[in-house]
């Protein structure tokens, strides 16, 4: 059971060449998804296609609070769902089974400051050796991709606006989760002690050893690329798309006007 164990197999190497694979990965899946829109949009499964990638990521949850019952590892100090991209998972698994729409608009931030500097600088007690390396990689890289699916393929809009209430979200559940490990004396979403991965590779932030300055700080700059890369691969007629899709249950109070803007983009 040397494969579910939290002890150190072979080392994961911050930068490595696995580590730069992983991100090399993710970058190709969403250049592929993006230029192989139109076909992609024509799968036929497309329908049964939300429900997998919803299955995945519970599967993988399930999986490895499992792993760690069985192995005598659970410790609700540490495992508890309440670190920010296992929230940002279970809401996503809503999102792809009930296609709520309005909840993806705040959604698809937090699958981009959650999982990116997770991605940029993991904190892995195991590399390819361990499942806890797999977990990862699925609930991080992986949902980053899904997202990205349901962004450009399934069509799902974000607009400037999302950002602010993504953002606005985020603190409050920043604020929710702080208040749980100043209680219990916990360190979930690293607000307490950064990881040990980052304080090595910068020196500089034990001089100014305030996590939730940095988290913020990470989670506004990701906030902000998250919604250029949205915008981007929405493409300038995004707008005119979103209030077609907006009325589209209702057609009939689709102006005529709305539908000219629609087929001039």
């Amino acid at each position: 059971m040397s494969f579910f164990s939290e002890t150190t197999g072979v080392p994961f190497e911050v930068f490595g060449p696995l580590h730069l694979f992983l991100l090399f990965f993710v970058l190709c899946g969403v250049l592929l998804i993006y230029r192989l829109r139109e076909q992609l949009r024509k799968f036929k499964y497309n329908n049964q296609l939300r429900y997998i990638f919803a299955g995945i990521l519970f599967a993988n949850m399930t999986v490895y609070y499992i792993s760690l019952a069985m192995m005598g590892y659970y410790d609700v100090r540490k495992h508890l769902p309440l670190e920010f991209c296992f929230i940002t998972g279970y809401l996503f698994m809503y999102i792809l089974v009930t296609q709520n729409r309005k909840l993806y608009r705040v959604i698809y931030f937090f699958t981009i400051m959650g999982p990116l500097p997770a991605m940029l600088w993991p904190n892995l007690s195991g590399s390819y050796d361990r499942f806890i390396f797999y977990q990862f990689f699925i609930s991080h890289h992986l949902m980053m991709l899904m997202s990205f699916y349901t962004l450009i393929v399934f069509q799902y809009r974000v607009e400037s606006k999302d950002a602010l209430h993504a953002f606005g979200w985020a603190v409050i559940l920043f604020g929710s989760v702080y208040g749980i490990n100043l209680t219990f004396g916990t360190n979930y979403i690293m607000q307490s002690k950064l990881p040990d991965t980052v304080l090595n590779l910068y020196p500089f932030l034990r001089s100014f050893d305030v996590p939730i300055f940095w988290l913020i700080l990470c989670g506004g700059v990701c906030l902000l690329f998250a919604l250029g890369v949205a915008l981007l691969l929405q493409g300038k007629g995004g707008k005119a798309r979103f209030l077609t899709e907006r009325y589209y249950a209702e057609p009939e109070k689709l102006s005529a006007q709305t539908v000219r803007i629609y087929h001039m983009e």
